[in-house]
């Protein structure tokens, strides 16, 4: 499996810890911020090759304008996601929507977006 360099954004500490913690053997790194801005910020400094956002932390809407603004794969979260976000996010351009701590679903979903490298 590839390794990543991947930028999360999740308010629940807990949350962001046990994903970093599950997604470390497969990651260069993983920057966590709190908020959209944060996270268009730390894009800027430092580009990644995907995002995980979680919904309830970035609004969908917010997820369609940072998919315009940045080139990258984006892989939703959320605590329950339901068909009718799923359905919304892929039509935003998401990547994915996964269940906020299932580290091997969003590896699989940042797998599939990011092509192979030569």
């Amino acid at each position: 499996m590839q390794t990543f360099t991947l930028v999360l954004a999740e308010s629940d500490a807990r949350v962001a810890q046990s994903l970093i913690t599950s997604l470390y053997q497969y990651c260069r790194s993983v920057q966590v911020v709190r908020s959209l801005d944060e996270l268009k910020s730390l894009m800027r400094r430092r580009p990644a090759d995907a995002a995980i956002v979680d919904l309830e932390t970035v609004g969908l809407r917010q997820v369609v304008d940072f998919l315009r603004e940045f080139n990258l794969p984006v892989v939703c979260t959320h605590r329950v996601p339901d068909d009718e976000i799923w359905r919304a996010a892929m039509e935003a351009g998401a990547a994915d929507v996964c269940e906020r701590t299932d580290a091997a679903a969003i590896l699989r979903a940042i797998s599939r977006a990011r092509p192979v490298a030569a």
